[in-house]
């Protein structure tokens, strides 16, 4: 059996050096995560697989979307390519107005109406 010796460290001292070493630790973690793990660019493309991830659809049914050009692509070299900005403005355009949007743009239309059938 080995004899260990023991001495007295201050707490203080204790709970800085662990608090480094976390600190280092969690740093480093960070920086693998961000090198690993790049963020798609707006302007990089996207391939099926990513672009029905991103849109939460199967890959079946994007390409039924493709087939029906009701989602916007790029043909290259044989395959089919997507862009984050095209997927969002596709996204945007199935948005449902709130009642308070459908009753501001029918108020429009009728003043609208209104004016062009005072003007004549």
């Amino acid at each position: 059996m080995q004899n260990l010796v023991l001495s007295p460290i201050d707490p203080e001292k204790l709970i800085i050096s662990i608090s480094d070493k976390v600190t280092t630790n969690v740093l480093e973690a960070l920086k693998t995560e961000k090198a690993t793990h790049q963020p798609a660019q707006s302007n990089d493309p996207m391939n099926i697989d990513q672009a029905a991830e991103f849109l939460g659809l199967k890959k079946t049914t994007l390409y039924v979307k493709v087939s029906r050009n009701e989602i916007p692509n790029t043909h290259r070299n044989g395959r089919l390519y997507f862009f984050r900005d095209e997927l969002l403005s596709y996204l945007k355009t199935g948005k449902r107005q709130t009642e308070c949007e459908l009753q501001a743009t029918a108020k429009s239309i009728i003043s609208k109406k209104e004016r062009g059938n005072d003007g004549k």
